[in-house]
C-alpha cells in the first residue's frame, strides 16, 4: 500500500509530464497555425519563457515533429515548420 507522501509525489510527477505533453501541444498547434514562424514571434505568441520553449522545441525537434531552418545570411534568425508526423499530432 502506498503511503500519502508517496501518492503525493506521484501525483505531482504525473501532473508535471501532462503540465509538459500540454506545452508540447501549444507549440505544434501554434507552428501549425503559422508555418516558418520565427524562434521570437513563436516565443511571443506562446508567452513562454525562453528555456520551456527552447526545451520543448528541441524534444519536438529531436522526435522528428517540428523542423528548423536559418536564414544563410544569419544564422541567429531561425523558423519553424511542422513535419508530417507533427502535423499528424496537431490532428490528433
Amino acid at each position: 500500500m502506498i503511503d500519502r507522501k508517496k501518492a503525493r509525489v506521484l501525483l505531482r510527477i504525473t501532473a508535471l509530464r501532462n503540465l509538459g505533453k500540454l506545452t508540447e501541444q501549444e507549440v505544434l498547434k501554434e507552428i501549425n497555425d503559422h508555418p516558418n514562424i520565427g524562434y521570437f514571434a513563436l516565443k511571443k505568441n506562446l508567452m513562454m519563457a525562453q528555456s520551456t520553449l527552447s526545451r520543448v522545441l528541441n524534444k519536438l525537434l529531436n522526435e522528428g515533429m517540428v523542423l528548423k531552418s536559418e536564414e544563410s545570411n544569419d544564422r541567429r534568425f531561425v523558423h519553424y515548420s511542422l513535419t508530417e508526423l507533427g502535423r499528424m499530432e496537431v490532428e490528433k
